[in-house]
């Protein structure tokens, strides 16, 4: 739901939550007055479970808490300068709404997020997180806690008092109103990255997926990892990254340096996340921002030029179809006698090669000299069709 679910609680807490069950939007719970209370918020924001549990002091009358998170990055004018990055995916926002605040210093705030699989809270360095703090959302702070894991997540549960009017964890001011953010965050290496990571980026060329991307600098990199996995509609069937490919780094460089790679297991119709991982020689990993891409399927139906060309003793040749269709590929010479049927069946949506091995129907060798292949392609439910030709040179 995303409107506000508000639970009035006073004797039990609210029980459940999980990856596939939860609150996506806002949700408010009152506490009891006057007694100590720990209550579970089972929130989260799109397909990413992040539980929040607040535990509240007896110093508390009946006060009814927000909390929601908020998916995207939030606005920093300032935070500490010993942080290296701060997440670009998600944000907390809690709102005392009702009844008084709680007022002592054993008022403690876990918040759930996750330091391996497939999502990183929009950060590069898990091994280094902290939780920042802010009141307007746009100056944070450090607050105190410590990072702990259990059941696949791990929790940072700061506690402590404000100065002010109702001190606490949970910023409330002189009129009431209102909130507290908080937000994941990294430390700094040393003031620098290992790897100075300009852009990476990721696009669909001849049914395969180009990764590219460009480092400044590079300080003790031995190698990439690329790694990818693919999203899925239903958030309990989401797969963990796999790696795909080593690339070999370039140590020490202080000149950029570009790379480049093909996924080309990706298939059509998916969509998938790309992350690349830099892996430095004494094994520190250092994870950059994921990103997300659709293999599309063609616009429009074409016949590509074969490769190589000229060749001996075979060639590759590609086509794109839009849709589902009939397809017959064949090779003729140049006076127009049939040579060899490459292909004569139907074919889905998507980017196809086949090969000519210089053999004609017989299965004897051709000649040398100058070919003609011609596509046909015949929707399933058209009456028109497709008709492209082209040239290719056999050479022994």
């Amino acid at each position: 739901n995303t409107g506000l679910i508000k639970l009035t609680n006073t004797t039990t807490p609210v029980s459940g939550g999980d990856s596939v069950n939860y609150v996506d939007g806002r949700m408010a719970i009152q506490f009891p007055a006057s007694a100590a209370a720990t209550r579970n918020f089972p929130v989260g924001s799109g397909s990413f479970y992040r539980p929040v549990r607040l535990r509240g002091s007896s110093g508390a009358t009946a006060p009814l808490l927000r909390v929601e998170i908020i998916p995207r990055a939030a606005p920093t004018n300032s935070f500490p300068t010993e942080i290296q990055q701060t997440s670009n995916v998600r944000f907390y926002r809690l709102d005392i709404i009702g009844g008084n605040a709680f007022t002592t210093n054993t008022d403690t705030l876990i918040l759930s997020f996750r330091t391996n699989g497939y999502d990183l809270e929009g950060i590069n360095r898990p091994d280094s997180m902290r939780v920042l703090r802010s009141t307007d959302s746009l100056n944070w702070t450090y607050i105190n806690g410590t990072i702990n894991s259990s059941s696949g997540y791990h929790t940072a549960a700061p506690a402590g008092r404000d100065s002010g009017i109702a001190a606490n964890i949970l910023h409330r001011g002189a009129g009431g109103a209102g909130g507290t953010y908080f937000m994941i965050a990294t430390l700094t290496n040393d003031n620098s990255l290992p790897v100075g990571l300009a852009y990476f980026r990721a696009r669909q060329v001849d049914g395969k997926m180009l990764l590219e991307w460009r480092t400044e600098s590079e300080i003790n990199n031995s190698y990439w990892m690329i790694q990818r996995r693919e999203v899925s509609g239903d958030a309990s069937k989401s797969s963990q990254f796999e790696s795909l490919k080593l690339i070999k780094g370039q140590g020490n460089s202080t000149s950029a340096t570009d790379y480049a790679e093909f996924d080309e297991s990706a298939e059509i119709g998916k969509q998938y996340i790309y992350r690349l991982a830099d892996v430095s020689t004494d094994g520190t990993i250092t994870y950059h921002p994921a990103i997300t891409v659709s293999m599309e399927l063609p616009s429009k139906f074409a016949l590509k030029a074969n490769y190589p060309n000229p060749f001996n003793p075979s060639t590759t040749i590609q086509f794109e179809l839009p849709v589902e269709a009939q397809v017959t590929l064949k090779v003729y010479n140049i006076i127009g006698q049939e040579i060899a049927t490459l292909a004569d069946r139907r074919f889905g949506g998507g980017v196809h090669s086949v090969q000519w091995n210089g053999l004609n129907k017989y299965n004897q060798n051709a000649a040398s000299g100058i070919y003609i292949y011609r596509l046909i392609a015949v929707p399933a439910n058209a009456k028109d069709r497709f008709i492209q030709t082209r040239k290719m040179m056999l050479l022994k």
